[in-house]
């Protein structure tokens, strides 16, 4: 057990849960003591609401929902071959993150456990961080996405997109989804090969910015979860030994958090509870640890914001 890791699995409203397993029983953490175990060999994934757990087990194409009194139900997601529970969509009780494989193909999807069926299809297949849906038929994605792109310019080198956060929105009658608006990393494989010095363009669309993502910092801010209500996005920052919560559209920062040195580590994971501000921490250690936040200066960060706003 002392190796297994706690995941994140569920974010609603001021409850967070989070979940360990191990070849024979699964474990439910709120973060402070253990609320449920459930004995299953050969868990692939979990996900728990408070009231039904859900499991995929390896190997196997159905999802078994697990109620209260531990009664199994049996749902099989026949369009794969092989199903893994990745965790639950933040913000929702009932809809999972699922990847899904098949003899020709892997997919990332999200599933509605009420109406049993696939809702959409995200437009990546791995690197996958964390989604909200925020409204009716429209969903926000991170993740660290990169596809091979043909050369912007004809140096005859295909160049590389990294694909950080979408706006995507579906159709009720298709399991596909448009991105709206999105923020890329462009890559040009064969500018200044001599030096080493590959160019690098950020592509956004329309009004979206990554808070101090390329300007100010030496390093790049290492994305780590949406907040809870999806508002903002959590980064690991570098430079500052610390955490950085902003929102991509406008580029705001909500909150600049100097971390205590024993979880001042960008292998540990962060999620920040925006109802009742309060961060929880992964440590690399496999401990979990949860810090109240305040702000101690909000002139500050509105001087902040400003002077990032007259830089762009």
């Amino acid at each position: 057990m002392d190796n297994i890791k706690w995941k994140n699995i569920f974010q609603f409203k001021d409850t967070m849960f989070f979940a360990q397993n191990n070849s024979t029983k699964v474990s439910i953490s709120d973060g402070l003591t253990c609320v449920r175990e459930y004995s299953k060999e050969n868990v692939s994934g979990c996900a728990y609401n408070d009231e039904t757990l859900w499991l995929s087990i390896e190997n196997s194409n159905t999802l078994i929902a697990v109620d209260s009194e531990n009664n199994e139900e049996l749902i099989p997601i026949l369009d794969y071959d092989n199903i893994s529970i990745i965790k639950m969509v933040i913000g929702q009780e009932s809809m999972l993150v699922l990847e899904g494989s098949n003899a020709k193909d892997k997919s990332l999807f999200v599933f509605d456990c009420n109406a049993k069926e696939v809702l959409f299809v995200l437009p990546i297949q791995e690197h996958f961080i964390d989604i909200v849906i925020t409204s009716y038929k429209t969903a926000l994605l991170l993740c660290e996405d990169g596809r091979r792109v043909p050369a912007r310019y004809s140096d005859e080198v295909d160049d590389e997109e990294i694909l950080f956060w979408a706006e995507l929105e579906w159709d009720q009658d298709s399991t596909e989804v448009i991105i709206k608006k999105s923020m890329k990393l462009y890559i040009d494989y064969n500018y200044e090969t001599d030096s080493g010095n590959y160019r690098h363009t950020i592509l956004y669309s329309e009004g979206l910015l990554f808070p101090l993502f390329d300007c100010y910092l030496y390093h790049w801010l290492e994305q780590k979860s949406f907040s809870l209500n999806g508002k903002y996005v959590v980064y690991y920052s570098e430079d500052i030994q610390g955490i950085v919560i902003g929102n991509p559209a406008g580029g705001k920062i909500y909150r600049i958090i100097a971390l205590p040195d024993d979880v001042a580590n960008p292998e540990n994971e962060f999620f920040y509870n925006y109802h009742v501000s309060e961060l929880v921490v992964i440590t690399k250690a496999n401990e979990i640890k949860r810090y109240v936040i305040n702000c101690t200066s909000e002139a500050a960060l509105n001087r902040l914001n400003t002077v990032y706003n007259k830089a762009f």
